[in-house]
């Protein structure tokens, strides 16, 4: 499903924070990038949605080789990725509903499937009570899970999420990576970043221990 070959980037000449990394990402698979702070970890996330060019080496998704693609439509296949990253907040002057209207809106979706869409995943996140609050009148654990409920309520193929249960407590996190994974048995690919493994959670999750710039180990 994806494939990383030969990968290395740098922000200056020469210096490179990725370098030579190779992965072979399987489709349905949940998958955590762990490692210490500024190890590369959301600089990979971010090369892998096409965010970011790489210096050197290929990402192919399926059948697109990323480097090959134009702008305009690199930005046509974001669409099918689902994004958690520091990048992407909610919009402060949005409502929940706006905010998460927004990735419907641009796939055409009808009024009607976009307010069902919404009731559905904040329901099944516990939060349809907040459907007309602002982000500055929720929690941080709060705003994490709409940020995610945003990520996937377009059905993405690819979900990318940078700590995504960094600001929600042991029990609700377990509780939404059963959700996840309830997608990902639809084929929903995830690829999410951690300074550890999941204290709450390791079932059927591969982890991908990051050492230094050229250096990626399979932990499981």
């Amino acid at each position: 499903m994806i494939e990383v070959k030969n990968l290395c980037v740098s922000y200056q000449q020469n210096h490179y924070i990725l370098e030579n990394i190779n992965l072979n990402i399987k489709k349905g698979s949940f998958n955590v990038f762990i490692g210490e702070t500024g190890i590369g970890k959301t600089t990979l996330l971010k090369m892998i949605s096409g965010l970011i060019r790489p210096n050197k080496g290929e990402i192919i998704i399926g059948d697109q080789n990323l480097n090959k693609l134009s702008q305009p439509y690199l930005s046509i296949f974001r669409r099918g990725i689902g994004l958690i990253l520091e990048d992407f907040p909610l919009l402060e002057d949005y409502t929940i509903y706006e905010n998460l209207s927004l990735p419907l809106k641009i796939s055409n979706s009808s009024k009607k499937n976009i307010t069902q869409k919404i009731n559905y995943f904040l329901e099944l996140f516990n939060m349809k009570n907040k459907v007309h609050r602002f982000p500055k009148q929720l929690s941080q654990g709060e705003n994490q899970k709409i940020l995610i409920v945003r990520a996937i309520i377009n059905n993405p193929f690819l979900l990318v999420a940078d700590e995504p249960f960094s600001n929600i407590d042991k029990e609700e996190s377990i509780r939404i990576i059963k959700i996840l994974q309830s997608l990902q048995k639809k084929g929903l690919t995830i690829l999410t970043t951690s300074h550890e493994k999941y204290n709450f959670s390791n079932k059927n999750i591969n982890y991908f221990k990051i050492f230094d710039k050229n250096s990626i180990k399979n932990e499981n």
